[in-house]
Formats: structure tokens, sequence, C-alpha cells
């Protein structure tokens, strides 16, 4: 379902639907163009949710399909509306070319925002690795207890989880906030 948003992403950046009309140029796909460093951010944490993460898990309980469905659409906007911002004249201007302003690498919010996005993934893995070791070793007991049926719970420890519940989410918080103030019109 995580799949949805990139694949949304892409297409919205190759259509550039904001910039028809315009002459704001495509990403360049270059280390110089910001929104390059936007999109390849965006597509690394999709690319860890959608097929890394679910690779290293171990077996979940199923889902109903409406959240299936619901997570399903939230990907398609979310992935939509990143990749038409992130093409459009305005995240351009302010981005790469606007001589009233200096360009995004010149900012401090631009590399604050790298920080807190590299930091908020590094802890977003970290903290999913204890979850899903947590998991397999229940899994494990399951199956060497085969007569047993009731669930194995295990209190996750370490890092961030001393302090807070669920650091994951927090991590993950963390590092869309970083992100946001990469593409973000401030100094």
């Amino acid at each position: 379902m995580e799949l949805f948003s990139p694949h949304a992403f892409a297409t919205t950046v190759i259509l550039r639907p904001l910039a028809q009309g315009t002459v704001t140029p495509p990403i360049a796909f270059s280390l110089k163009d910001p929104r390059t460093i936007l999109s390849a951010l965006f597509l690394i944490h999709y690319a860890n949710r959608a097929i890394i993460s679910p690779a290293r898990s171990p077996p979940r309980s199923k889902s109903h399909v409406i959240i299936v469905l619901f997570a399903i659409l939230f990907n398609l906007v979310n992935g939509y509306l990143l990749g038409a911002y992130i093409t459009s004249p305005s995240a351009f201007s302010f981005l790469v070319s606007n001589p009233a302003s200096p360009s995004a690498f010149s900012r401090p919010s631009f590399w604050i925002g790298i920080g807190l996005w590299a930091a908020g993934f590094a802890g977003n893995v970290i903290h999913d690795e204890i979850l899903f070791d947590i998991r397999r070793k229940a899994l494990q007991k399951k199956a060497e207890d085969k007569t047993d049926d009731k669930p194995h719970y295990g209190i996750p420890y370490g890092y961030l989880y001393r302090f807070i519940s669920y650091p994951n989410y927090f991590c993950e918080w963390v590092e869309w906030i970083g992100y946001a103030l990469i593409g973000a019109p401030f100094p």
C-alpha cells in the first residue's frame, strides 16, 4: 500500500501539472538542484517504508481491507501533492532561482532540515528494528512452545524507548519536519 506514494510522486514529477504553460524547467536531477535532493529523500523514505522494511519485518497480523484502501488513498494523494509542489513554479522560484533571496543551499533551514531528516530516518529504522526483534523472538518462542496459543508480548528497551512509548513514530515526525524545512520558503 505504501508503494503507491512513490509511484504517484514519480508520475507527478514527470507530468509537472502545476508547471504546464510556465517557463519553469523540469528537475535537473543534479545535486545542484535542491529539488533533486527533496525528491531523493522522499524516494529513500518510501524505498525503506515500502520495500526494505516489509522485507525485514516478521509476519504481522492481518489488516482490514478498509485500512488498506484508506492507506492507498492517502499515499496516492501524498505522492501527488509533494510531486506537484516540488515541480511547481513557486518551489522553483525560492529553491532554485530567486534573485531576491539566497539559494536553498545557503539557507540554514535547508541544512537543519537535512540534519533532522537524516536523524529522523535513522531513528525510525533503529526503533523499528527493535520492534521487529521482539516480534521475531515471540514467533520463535511460539514455534518452540507448540501447545501454547497465548500471544507473547515484549517490552522494547533502549534508545528513545527509555523516554517515550513510540519513538519510531516520533522519529518519523522528526523526519517529515526536517523534510518540510528543506522545502520551506524561509531562511
